[in-house]
């Protein structure tokens, strides 16, 4: 009986061994990381650091006005925190493109961002 269970027991580590993944471990016991291929872009967008949050002032509720002059850009990352920091306090912001339906929940306090086929911004409004 015992010299069935040795080699049962061989094969099995014989199995796992070869099975087993073969990254690199370092001395702290991490696996080393690989750089990115592309660096991602970041883009100062103006925002003073300290600057409190001010209320809401349209009507509306969402900032709206502030984020029509960018009306007829693309909607580009930049373009995006540029308009962002543009409408804030308001962080409730939808972008629609012409393939999504535009559902029906409703919230004044959303500023909705409708795209074209090209991604150009077409129009800014609250919901």
């Amino acid at each position: 009986m015992r010299a069935v269970r040795l080699p049962a027991l061989a094969f099995v580590l014989a199995m796992s061994a070869a099975c087993s993944d073969s990254t690199p471990v370092g001395e702290d016991g991490d696996i080393p990381s690989q750089a990115a291929d592309t660096e991602i872009p970041v883009f100062d967008y103006g925002r003073e650091p300290n600057r409190e949050p001010v209320a809401v002032t349209d009507e509306e509720g969402c900032n709206a006005g502030l984020a029509e002059p960018f009306i007829g850009e693309e909607a580009s990352a930049e373009t995006r925190g540029l308009l962002l920091s543009a409408v804030a306090p308001i962080v409730n912001v939808r972008w629609i493109d012409p393939t999504e339906e535009e559902n029906s929940d409703i919230d004044p306090r959303r500023l909705t961002i409708m795209l074209d086929e090209a991604g150009t911004i077409q129009s800014v409004e609250c919901g």
